[in-house]
């Protein structure tokens, strides 16, 4: 009797450790199958985090162009300013100011892209998962090319969800801009200026592929207003001033 109920007990431990293990290996493989399920969905969801990384880098890039037409410079040495804008002068008084390469505009843009890219990433405030990144350690190239302007950004970001983790680093945009001819036609003017400061050639002016405006500024400052139609959605607008002596 006594033999009998030790292996009655013994039986029951059995089962009981049988269907524990059971029941674990069942909800492993229910894990296993809800992981299988989510991890599309979680992956489809982190890839839009690279979308809009690149959609605040084009933004923030279309910004920086903008402005830079406006202001001539984005970081201009010399200016004429008012309340509401800046205007770079290429020639002051028979100095000159003229940005030397295409190089240092680029430079412009990419220190200026970096500079405010996080006002539209803003912390990735948007999203609802992990994310880890360092709006410190970006670091930006931009490009002025005959056709477009491209730029390229090594922004490491980590992003996480349930199991489903994702590091994206390398980023690039291109906008279609005509700035490179632009730059070609303002350092045409700004050489010729500097050769006969009282230089105005109506017919050389009207025969570019632009809107081009003199706006008298004071008796001796004049701003060069270029206008390209076809550079975005709406007219590109180029600025920059010359100061005669006197």
């Amino acid at each position: 009797m006594k033999k009998r109920a030790q292996l009655t007990l013994i039986i029951i431990i059995g089962l009981i450790l049988v269907l524990s293990a059971v029941f674990f290996i069942y909800i492993n493989y229910q894990k296993k199958i809800k992981l299988q399920q989510e991890t599309p969905k979680n992956i489809e969801k982190l890839s839009s985090l690279n979308s809009y990384i690149e959609h605040c880098i084009d933004n923030t890039a279309k910004n920086a162009i903008i402005k830079l037409g406006k202001q001539g410079r984005l970081f201009p040495p010399i200016f004429i300013e008012s309340s509401t804008k800046k205007i770079t002068y290429f020639y002051y008084q028979g100095q000159g100011y003229f940005p030397e390469s295409l190089a240092v505009l680029a430079q412009e843009l990419s220190i200026y892209i970096k500079n405010n890219l996080d006002y539209c990433i803003d912390d990735f405030s948007l999203f609802y998962y992990e994310i880890e990144h360092d709006p410190d350690n970006i670091e930006i190239i931009s490009r002025i090319n005959k056709r477009d302007i491209t730029v390229d950004v090594k922004y490491p970001v980590n992003a996480k969800m349930q199991e489903t983790e994702m590091t994206l680093s390398e980023f690039s945009v291109t906008r279609r801009a005509g700035l490179y001819d632009i730059y070609e036609l303002s350092k045409e003017i700004y050489k010729k200026t500097k050769q006969d400061p009282e230089w105005i050639d109506i017919e050389f002016l009207s025969r570019q592929p632009y809107k081009i405006r003199l706006i008298k500024a004071g008796e001796k400052t004049l701003i060069y207003e270029i206008t390209d139609e076809n550079m975005f959605e709406e007219s590109y607008v180029y600025r920059f001033a010359m100061k005669y002596n006197g």
